[in-house]
């Protein structure tokens, strides 16, 4: 809970942040990338004058297996929710602000390039939705992105602010839309989503630094950096039929995890979704909680 993370980093010492560093930050199988018109030799130059040389990495020792312990293996798929989860914190604000998490591939699944323009085709249809979501321009709109620095799974996000009077119409709308996707995903839907990838790709590609992040990524994830050239194949070539099967595999009927901060109000009354509910109240109004409703099942 956040109150046990707070407790929690009150009572970390610099023993605990040393020992951390010790056993995770090792120069055992570092890379180094370098992109654009510069020498390798110019640049192990700076490194070791930044860092005062490579040294060989210690043996692990005892107490380091604790930060290695519990890592998830590569082929395990992530364990769904079997039940929409909601978080709401009740604060003085506005407008209702949301994040929607939803499971999604690693970046070693074939599915992972057609499920990044799904998430793009998402944030799209958002856009331009009628008038029951309220994207009026930029503070409306929802925002999509996809959280792939895990081993063996990523995380599909979708956040934004929400329309104080339709907040309940909105959240679920969000989340029916995506659970809809694998049959309403359209020709114009589909093309729409890949230029936009397609672009971003390629400017990614034309600047030295945001290359280097990509490669660097790409290694982390124990990837081939060259394989970069092949998800512009694959955006190229991704149909109608892949795209609504990944759509399937995926979004379909998934339960989402959702967090909001939202000024106190009872919103999961007449939400149309079930949800297991959280509720936290932040204000100096002793008698707030009674408007937001008592925490319990929606």
């Amino acid at each position: 809970t956040p109150e046990q993370d707070a407790l929690a980093l009150i009572r970390l010492k610099l023993e605990d942040l040393a020992s951390v560093h010790a056993c995770t930050v090792l120069p055992r199988g570092a890379e180094l990338v370098v992109v654009g018109p510069t020498r390798g030799e110019e640049v192990t130059g700076w490194a070791r004058s930044a860092f005062g040389g490579w040294k060989a990495a210690p043996p692990a020792s005892a107490e380091c297996e604790r930060w290695r312990a519990g890592r998830p293996s590569l082929a395990a798929e992530p364990k769904r929710l079997e039940r929409t989860q909601l978080a709401i914190t009740y604060l003085q604000e506005p407008d209702p602000r949301v994040s929607i998490l939803l499971p999604a591939p690693s970046v070693r699944s074939e599915d992972y390039i057609p499920y990044v323009v799904l998430a793009r085709a998402i944030f799209w249809r958002a856009l331009t939705q009628d008038d029951t979501l309220r994207h009026s321009g930029a503070t409306y709109t929802i925002s999509t992105q996809i959280n792939d620095g895990f081993s063996n799974f990523s995380l599909l996000e979708l956040r934004g602010l929400l329309e104080q009077s339709v907040v309940r119409e909105s959240l679920r709308r969000l989340v029916e839309d995506s659970w809809a996707l694998p049959e309403s995903l359209t020709e114009a839907d589909l093309d729409t989503a890949k230029r936009m990838i397609r672009t971003e790709l390629l400017s990614d590609l034309a600047y030295n630094a945001r290359f280097a992040d990509r490669v660097v990524w790409l290694l982390r994830q124990g990837q081939d950096p060259s394989q970069v050239a092949s998800w512009l194949d694959a955006i190229g070539q991704l149909d109608l039929e892949r795209a609504r099967d990944v759509a399937r595999r995926w979004l379909k009927d998934t339960r989402p995890s959702i967090v909001m901060r939202a000024a106190p109000q009872k919103i999961t009354a007449g939400l149309g979704l079930d949800v297991q509910l959280r509720e936290l109240v932040f204000t100096r109004d002793p008698q707030a909680h009674r408007k937001a409703g008592a925490a319990g099942d929606g």
